[in-house]
Order: C-alpha cells, then sequence, then structure tokens
C-alpha cells in the first residue's frame, strides 16, 4: 500500500478524537491530575478544543485531506542539560548548557503523530540491515541495548575507537540535502513528501519573542523563517534526525566496515566506533570528518589523549582506549569492560532534584510524609501508583515499563552509587525534619522501615533506591520474557492523594 493512502487513512475525524484524548491522557499527572500539555501559539488550549471538538475535528481532517493543512510556528523553549536540573535556569544558561525544544500546537502535535503513525514502519524496514546499530527514535530499541551491545563489544576485544559527537546536529542539518534524502525516501508519495516538508520549514517563535499564553489569543507573535536545522522535541524530529544520518550509518556499516574490523553504535547523534586496532583510530577519525564536511556537519575535534594513555579532556569527540582499563562515558553512564554506573553528572541532577523537593518542603511547612511520598514518586516513577508490583496497562493488560529516573539506569552494576544515594537521601530527610519540626530522627529511624516501602507506608517510609534496582532486577531476571505496554496511552490509576 502507497504510503499517502495510510495517510489519508490517519485523517479521519474519530482518529482525531482518539488521539486527542490520548496526548490529554499522557500528560496528566496521575499525582496532581493537572494536565501539563504546552499551549501553541494559536491560543487554543486543551479546554477549548475539548469543547468544540467535533468542529476541531472535521475541519482538521478536511484541510489535511486537502493537502492545505499547514502547521502554525513553534514556539522555542529552553531547557537546561544535565548536571543542571529544570530549577537552575540561570546557572545553566551562565555555562551555555540549555536544550531548546520547540512547542508546537495541539493541532500540529497530533498532526505530527499522524505522519509518523503512517510512515514509521515503512522508514523502520529500511534500518533492518543495520538494525543492531541504531538504537534512538526506533520502537523496541532503547538506551539500555545500546549499552549492553557496546560492553559486549568491548569484552570482544574492540577496545579502542572512536566516541563521536556531531557539533550542534539538530540545529545544523542542511535542508537542501535532507529536501533530498526525502524526497528519494518517500519517492512517489507526493502527500507525504510536501507534508515532510513544511515541517522541516516551520516558522519560530525564537525564545525573545515569547509572549504570555493568554496573549496568543489577541496578538499574532513575531516569527522567523527557518533557514537550517529541524525544531526539537516532536516525533517527527526524532525520524527526521535518523533519515539524515541513514547514509552516514551505511557509510561506516559498508565502506569503513569493509576496511576495518570495526563495531557500530549509534543513538541520535551520538555514536562510538569500535575496533581492535589503535593504529587505525586517527585514520578513521580523518574519514568521518571528511564525510560530515560533505554532509554540510561538523564533527567535533578528536582528543587521542586515551591512545597514549593519558586521562581525557573536555574535547567532546573522544579516543577510546580501554587496554589501561579506561572507561567511557555514553548516553548517561560510565562503561568498561567489567563496570557500569551512572555518569556523575546524572548522579548531580538527580540529587539536585530530591533537594528541591525538601528545599519546598522547608520553605512551605509541608508535614514529612508529603515530602517523603514526594521524593518516593520520583525514586519510583510510575511503579508508586501500581496496586501490585507494577502498573497493569487498562488497556492491553501488561505491565508498563518502570519509567524512573532508577528505571533507566536499571542495568548498572555499581550498586555502591544507589546505596550512597541512599545515604544522602536519609541525611536531606533528616535535614528536613529537624529543620521543621526541631527534633532530630533516631539513627535506627531508617534501619528497618523503608527497605520495602509500600501502600500507605510510602508517606512514612522512603523507598531505598538500592532495594528497588533489586526488585526491577530480580523480576526482569525471573520474567526474561516479559513484554511490557507498548501503548501510547496510560490511563491514570486512582490513589489515594497525600494531602
Amino acid at each position: 500500500m502507497k504510503l499517502d493512502k495510510i495517510l489519508l487513512e490517519q485523517f479521519n475525524e474519530l482518529n482525531y478524537i482518539n488521539m486527542f484524548e490520548s496526548l490529554i491522557q499522557k500528560k496528566t499527572d496521575v499525582h496532581t491530575k493537572n494536565i501539563k500539555l504546552p499551549m501553541g501559539v494559536d491560543g487554543n488550549d486543551y479546554s477549548n478544543i475539548r469543547k468544540n471538538i467535533k468542529i476541531f475535528a472535521k475541519t482538521f481532517c478536511d484541510r489535511a485531506k486537502s493537502g492545505k493543512y499547514l502547521y502554525s510556528p513553534f514556539r522555542e523553549m529552553q531547557i537546561p542539560k544535565a548536571p543542571f536540573s529544570k530549577f537552575e535556569f540561570e546557572e545553566a544558561e551562565k555555562v551555555g548548557k540549555l536544550r531548546t525544544l520547540a512547542i508546537s500546537t495541539i493541532n500540529d502535535t497530533i498532526f505530527q503523530k499522524m505522519i509518523y503513525n503512517a510512515i514509521y514502519d515503512y522508514t523502520n524496514d529500511k534500518y533492518q540491515k543495520i538494525d543492531d546499530c541504531i538504537y534512538g527514535y526506533r520502537k523496541g530499541k532503547s538506551v539500555k541495548q545500546a549499552i549492553e551491545k557496546i560492553q559486549q563489544y568491548f569484552n570482544m576485544g574492540y577496545v579502542y575507537g572512536i566516541d563521536g559527537d556531531i557539533e550542534k546536529y539538530f540545529d545544523r542539518i542542511n535542508h537542501d540535502r535532507l529536501t533530498n534524502k526525502i524526497q528519494k525516501f518517500y519517492k512517489n508519495n507526493p502527500l507525504v513528501i510536501k507534508y515532510l516538508l513544511r515541517f522541516l520549514k516551520v516558522r519560530r517563535v525564537a525564545i525573545e519573542n515569547k509572549k504570555s499564553a493568554t496573549k496568543y489569543y489577541t496578538e499574532k507573535p513575531i516569527t522567523t523563517s527557518r533557514e537550517i536545522g529541524i525544531p526539537q522535541g516532536g516525533v517527527l524530529s526524532g525520524l527526521l534526525a535518523n533519515l539524515y544520518l541513514f547514509s552516514f550509518d551505511s557509510y561506516v556499516v559498508k565502506k569503513l566496515g569493509a576496511k576495518y574490523d570495526i563495531k557500530y553504535i549509534r543513538y541520535a547523534d551520538d555514536f562510538i566506533i569500535l575496533c581492535k586496532d589503535k593504529n587505525i583510530v586517527e585514520d578513521m577519525y580523518k574519514s568521518l570528518h571528511r564525510y560530515f564536511a560533505r554532509e554540510k556537519l561538523n564533527l567535533h575535534p578528536i582528543d587521542k589523549s586515551a591512545l597514549d594513555g593519558s586521562l581525557a579532556n573536555d574535547n567532546k569527540t573522544k579516543a577510546i582506549n580501554l587496554e589501561n582499563k579506561f572507561s567511557i562515558e555514553f548516553l548517561g553512564f560510565k562503561i568498561s569492560q567489567t563496570y557500569l554506573g551512572v555518569k556523575q553528572d546524572n548522579i548531580l541532577k538527580f540529587k539536585k532534584v530530591i533537594k528541591h523537593i525538601v528545599d519546598l518542603g522547608i520553605r512551605d511547612k509541608c508535614d514529612y510524609s508529603k515530602v517523603v511520598y514526594k521524593i518516593n514518586a520520583k525514586i519510583m516513577g510510575n511503579w508508586i501508583y501500581g496496586k501490585g508490583f507494577f502498573v497493569e496497562c487498562k488497556h492491553c493488560g501488561k505491565p508498563q515499563k518502570p519509567q524512573s529516573w532508577i528505571g533507566f539506569f536499571i542495568n548498572i552494576t555499581d550498586m555502591r552509587q544507589l546505596k550512597n544515594l541512599d545515604k544522602w537521601i536519609r541525611n536531606q530527610l533528616r535535614h528536613f525534619y529537624f529543620t521543621r519540626y526541631g527534633k532530630r530522627l533516631s539513627k535506627n529511624y531508617f534501619r528497618y522501615s523503608d527497605k520495602f516501602a509500600s501502600g500507605k507506608n510510602l508517606n512514612y517510609a522512603v523507598v531505598s533506591l538500592f532495594y528497588e534496582a533489586c526488585l526491577i532486577k530480580n523480576y526482569l531476571k525471573d520474567n526474561p520474557s516479559v513484554e511490557f505496554c507498548e501503548c501510547e496511552r496510560y490511563d491514570p490509576v486512582e490513589i489515594e492523594i497525600v494531602s
């Protein structure tokens, strides 16, 4: 079936309504019931669309089917990168540690998802010949799998190589080259091509032109054209980012792979190429640098210190050398042949989130139980709302994946990091308790009360990161063939709200 036909089938009113409700549910905070769905520049929030859902659905589908659908400008916002938390915007800004996201209207978010649903399977099929190499923005692929594959290669003797970083990749993607790639990749599907190219050219509402949400109803925002780069944050962003690097993936696997004995892993714009001979690393880098220059991109200069047995400096592209038992940092992890831990920046960011909860609790004179519950929610993520060990999806009956900090880093082997974090969290709670009530918690308070905190006990006993990780690891070990929920809609589970 042609992709255009599949796309046209997406444009029906019932599908629009279902996707809108799914989006609302996905953006509903289970604890507070608040709907965290940002408003785009058209001034339509979710409540306005919901009140007039049939009108919105019909207008949307009529325009989409006729090829006349136009994206509204994307409103840009910035968020801090690790080790800074979302509460440290100014600190992150001072050192240039910010990421720019593009906020689309609710209609445009749904429209992007419809295009994505129509073309994903066809696009993903193209990656099957290099399936073990590409892990970002693909269903059934994860950071965990990429990290495990890298460690597997280390143990096979591929201990040298390149940890590559493309300079400002999303912001520097060349439009002419991406247009050409889209036209070739989706040839004979003019509607798909039209809407992808419109996404590529969608106008920007830059940070400095930001208005308050209420003003979008009455005032048109100041917009600028997008001559280079693609917006970050939507489902089409990742798909097109992979598409732009598809020829690079093929080049590494087929051309470099024919010349050298190498292993290749890529996640978004971060990639690793591993080999057994350190003497070829510099030649490989030169080949990669020339390739990216042809693609109008820049590969950061390589730091070759590791090849000489020295510690790496701050260059973003680094030579890899595990011969001297050095480790590498990749995708938030610290990895060697025998060790897998959390990168220090990510530990610092997690600590800052917990510290923020404690500081707000002191400022607002919250009860101890409320602070403990909020910390437990950060530790357990969505699993805090499960009636059993995990949250069961109401739609498919399968368990939901653990969506939490420890769920992301569940495959680490350095459990000392978790024990140290547990100790640090308990010290923060001791500080809160003394500041709030003028009393000290006993030395044995946390010894027995919080290893297996559950139910109402979550209000008073803080969950141990170490034991939470052990529970998840044991569950995965005992259920190796478990199929987690892949639904895109998670209905809120009714829970007792801590006052």
